[in-house]
This record gives structure tokens, sequence and C-alpha cells, in this order.
């Protein structure tokens, strides 16, 4: 991903909330360090230069959700419920997600970092420079999702799936994959001789080729 550094938030700027719930509809400059927020719905909600901190997300509603030049450390969330939200500018890091729901979402200039990350749901979601790094994802589901300027490195993914995307510039030769789902649309991404060789078998069976 070109000039990740440029598009990195700034939060320096943001007050200390400490553990202030979260009764806005906008909030900015604000940072927030062990707040509980659990079961609490925040559809439709700006969060525009802030800075989260082991906040308690379980059972929280981010649905339609703006993420703005912002970022989240050491999250611990079963399930974070986000479709068709907005992430822009943003940072992901240090947390450990059971699901994290990004279906329909527009994602651009995010960074998701050292993460732990059961099942990734980007279906139909639209990402412009999206670097994943460090991070063990069990599931990665991309279906229908358009994904351009994308970098893995140093990433391990168990199973992704890719049916009807459309990748351009994606490049995946930093990701330790160890199975794909539709590889017929991989057309657009760049991967590693080695993962070219691991897999081959893939590719045969999704094009119909008898190996012998």
């Amino acid at each position: 991903v070109e000039c990740m550094d440029m598009w990195l938030p700034d939060t320096t700027n943001a007050r200390v909330l400490a553990q202030t719930p979260l009764d806005e509809d906008y909030v900015e400059h604000s940072r927030f360090t062990g707040a509980d927020w659990s079961g609490v719905d925040q559809s439709a909600a700006t969060f525009d230069s802030c800075s989260l901190t082991a906040v308690g997300l379980d059972g929280c509603s981010w649905d339609k959700a703006r993420v703005v030049n912002s970022e989240l450390h050491n999250l611990s969330v079963a399930h974070l419920q986000a479709p068709e939200s907005s992430w822009e500018r943003a940072v992901i890091e240090g947390s450990r997600l059971g699901v994290l729901e990004l279906r329909d979402s527009r994602i651009k200039h995010v960074v998701i970092r050292d993460c732990k990350i059961d099942v990734l749901n980007l279906r139909a979601a639209r990402c412009t420079h999206l670097m994943i790094e460090g991070c063990a994802i069990g599931e990665l589901d991309a279906t229908g999702a358009t994904i351009s300027h994308v970098e893995f490195a140093d990433t391990s993914v168990e199973t992704l799936t890719v049916s009807q995307s459309h990748l351009h510039r994606a490049n995946l030769s930093g990701a330790l994959m160890h199975k794909v789902l539709g590889a017929s649309s991989l057309r657009g991404a760049e991967i590693s001789e080695f993962q070219l060789q691991q897999l081959a078998p893939t590719f045969a069976q999704e094009l119909g080729i008898s190996v012998r």
C-alpha cells in the first residue's frame, strides 16, 4: 500500500473522556479508555478523530456508523455488528474480535494490525487502500466485494472466500492462506510463487482439471 503513513489517523488532540458513556450521535476529538458500551445501539453514529482503547462493545450495534480519522486499540469483542458502515483513515490494532461484521461497508485508508479475528465479513464491501498486518484470521469472506490497493503482511488466513469479487492491485503475497474458495475470482491479485504451488490443487479443482 503506497504512502500508508500519509493517511494514518491523527488523534493527538483528542480530549480524554475516560469511561464516559456515549450519548451522542456525533462524537469528535474524544478519547475513551475502558468505557463499557455493551448492548448499546450506536447505529448511524459518527466517530470523528476519536481514540477508543479497551472499550466494551459486545452486543453493540454500529450499523451504518461512520468511523473517520480514528483509532481502536485493545478491543476484546465477541461480535461487532457494523454492516453498511463507513471507515476512512482508521486503525484497528491489538484486538481480539470474534466476528467483525463489515458487509456492505465502505472502507478507505484503513489499517488492521496485530489482531486475532475469527470471522472478518467483507461481503459486498468496497475496500480501497486497506492494509492487514500481523493478523491471524480464521475466515475472511469477501464474496462480491470490490477490493482495490489492498495488502497483506505477515498474516495468516485459514479460509479466504473471494467468489464473485472484483480485485485490483490486491497484494496477497504476505498472507499464509490455507484454503481459498472462489479462486477463479482472484484475477487482479498478486500472489507469491510459493502460494501458487500451495494453491495449485484448488485452482485445478475450480477449473475442472484432473491432475494425475
